[in-house]
């Protein structure tokens, strides 16, 4: 049985006061704009706003924040204004905050409904909702849920990895590498690199 470490954000201080980045949720605000489009969005727009969402997601600005914020609300028992920034967030980045660990991740499903059912991006992003890695040199799934092929394990920390399923979705990567350009084939290849244990 293999163990995969999951890197989440944990809760180093039991006293912090949350103040607003205001730069980073005007730049969460003004993402969110631009996906509030009518319609699809095109292959070149949407790839340029995932990789945004998704930087802003993993960032370790966003992460702070939002553990000043669980830290507030657990020792306050009052989660309304930790709630307003999950919602402030969504639909673009998805938050989960939990007792000892704060989950941050892209929406893929919200980018599959925005793109073109016909394009590039849909293909990724329909293949992406079952999971996908950002940075095989520090391996932490790019959405708040784990990757299909991981089982939560008595750790927050820790998952087993389902090697059939890892198996299956490492050769369905290798398939459609060849049809990902610029930031997909990247991710792409990150997370092959991943589930093929070459990290």
């Amino acid at each position: 049985m293999r163990y995969f470490p999951v890197l989440l954000v944990f809760s180093a201080a039991s006293f912090c006061s949350f103040n607003e980045d205001q730069a980073l949720w005007n730049m969460i605000d003004t993402l969110k704009a631009s996906m509030e489009v009518p319609g699809t969005i095109s292959d070149t727009e949407i790839q340029g706003l995932f990789r945004q969402a998704l930087e802003t997601a993993v960032s370790s600005e966003l992460g702070q924040q939002m553990e000043d914020l669980r830290a507030d609300a657990f020792q306050s028992g009052d989660f309304t204004v930790a709630d307003s920034y999950v919602l402030r967030a969504a639909p673009v980045i998805t938050v989960l905050l939990a007792g000892e660990s704060n989950n941050i991740g892209v929406n893929v499903h919200y980018f599959l409904e925005k793109s073109d059912p016909d394009g590039e991006a849909h293909t990724f992003f329909d293949l992406a909702a079952d999971g996908f890695y950002f940075d095989r040199n520090s391996p932490r799934p790019g959405t708040s849920e784990l990757p299909v092929w991981l089982e939560r394990a008595g750790s927050s920390a820790q998952a087993i990895v389902e090697e059939d399923l890892s198996e299956i979705y490492l050769r369905i990567w290798q398939g459609y590498r060849i049809d990902f350009s610029g930031y997909f084939g990247e991710l792409a290849d990150e997370t092959i690199a991943v589930l093929s244990g070459d990290v």
